[in-house]
């Protein structure tokens, strides 16, 4: 975000801080970090005297996460942060997760886009693996949004 404005003034700038957050965001101000207290699905406010040209930059880290349907704990989708993932795939496909938690089968599919991971992953540890894309980029692929989990 950058201020663009002629003169200074005072105001609060309000940033939400989303449910998915999967740690502490990193927030800078003109380059220099700047330590806020938030809470996920609040606002965290920064009140100040804004001068022309001020930059802030916040980096909000996004992990996979396993939602069970309400009703079927052992029924779950994917989510990076609050994109709903879909798995390639023909027909329903159990994973086995053994003891794990079903998010630590997800993997990054080891692609990279200029210095970021593109939002694609992949299991490990499957009898056979499936890759995940994010739902909005499903072209005519088949695909599935709930996994059953078997332990």
């Amino acid at each position: 975000i950058r201020v663009d404005m002629e003169a200074p003034a005072r105001f609060s700038l309000n940033l939400r801080m989303p449910w998915w957050l999967s740690g502490k965001p990193t927030l800078t101000l003109n380059g220099a970090p700047l330590d806020i207290s938030f809470e996920t699905g609040c606002f965290a406010r920064i009140d100040r005297e804004w001068q022309p040209g001020d930059e802030l930059s916040l980096t909000m880290p996004m992990a996979v996460t396993a939602e069970p349907l309400p009703d079927k704990p052992d029924m779950v989708a994917f989510l990076y942060g609050p994109t709903a993932l879909v798995g390639l795939c023909d027909g329903q496909r159990a994973l086995h997760v053994g003891g794990a938690r079903p998010e630590s089968l997800l993997v990054h599919d080891n692609e990279r886009e200029w210095s970021n991971w593109k939002s694609s992953f992949r299991t490990t540890g499957q009898t056979e693996d499936i890759r995940f894309i994010p739902f909005n980029q499903v072209g005519y692929e088949r695909y599935s949004v709930y996994f059953p989990i078997s332990r």
